[in-house]
């Protein structure tokens, strides 16, 4: 299970094992990213949603982050290697200007 905490750390729990496998700062992203996160306020909706490849077997991640006056989606893969989960970052898109309540996920478009 996936979560997108107001603390901007996206964590992956075992359901389980009930264990926290992931903590991983969004701040710790591109420079884009990090100017946007470092005036978020955290009173704000933070989204997260995943979906999966069309041959089922990639799954990925979008966080959607609203801070001041700016809006993104940041695209990640989360990943294992040698035992150790992380989230690859694979792109940042800034989102439109209009409030946000809810958004999809596609393997071409948000």
């Amino acid at each position: 299970m996936f979560a997108l905490c107001r603390d901007l750390r996206i964590r992956m729990w075992s359901i389980k094992r009930q264990d926290c496998l992931l903590s991983q700062s969004l701040l710790q992203q591109t420079h884009t990213t990090q100017k946007l996160y470092s005036n978020m306020n955290v009173r704000r909706p933070v989204i997260l949603k995943k979906w999966i490849s069309r041959d089922n077997s990639t799954l990925y991640l979008a966080a959607f982050i609203a801070g001041g006056e700016q809006r993104q989606f940041t695209l990640f893969q989360p990943i294992l290697e040698s035992n150790h989960y992380s989230l690859r970052p694979l792109a940042v898109v800034n989102a439109p200007e209009a409030d946000l309540i809810d958004f999809c996920i596609a393997n071409d478009q948000i």
